[in-house]
C-alpha cells in the first residue's frame, strides 16, 4: 500500500488527468495553498523532489496525491467521457470532503 509521498506518482497522476481535461481550478480545489495553486507549479515542484530523488516531507501533498488519485477513480468508475471542468471541479471538491486539508503548521506535518 502507498504512503503517498513519491512525487513521481502525483505526476503519472496529473498527466493521465490533464490528458482527460482536469484544470487549474480543479486542482485548486485539492491543494492546500489558500491562494489558488497551478498544476504546473505543483509539477515542476515534484520534478524537482524527483530529480534530488526525495520524497513528500508533509502530509499535505500526500493529501494532494491521495486526492488526485481519488478523482481519476471516480472519473473513471462513472465512465465519464465529458472534458468539461465543471465534472472535475466537483470531484475534487467531494475529494476534500472525504480528505480535508491538514490544518496542521507544515513543521507539524513532516512524517
Amino acid at each position: 500500500m502507498s504512503d503517498y509521498s513519491d512525487p513521481s506518482r502525483t505526476l503519472a497522476f496529473l498527466q493521465e488527468l490533464e490528458s482527460l481535461g482536469f484544470r487549474d481550478d480543479a486542482f485548486a480545489v485539492l491543494h492546500h495553498f489558500k491562494e489558488p495553486e497551478t498544476i504546473a507549479n505543483h509539477r515542476r515542484y515534484c520534478e524537482m523532489l524527483v530529480e534530488e530523488t526525495s520524497t513528500f516531507r508533509t502530509n499535505s501533498n500526500r493529501l494532494v496525491q491521495r486526492r488526485l488519485e481519488m478523482v481519476l477513480a471516480m472519473y473513471k468508475a462513472a465512465k465519464f467521457t465529458s472534458e468539461a471542468s465543471e465534472v472535475f471541479v466537483h470531484l475534487a471538491r467531494a475529494t476534500v470532503v472525504g480528505l480535508p486539508h491538514d490544518g496542521r503548521p507544515l513543521s507539524e506535518q513532516v512524517a
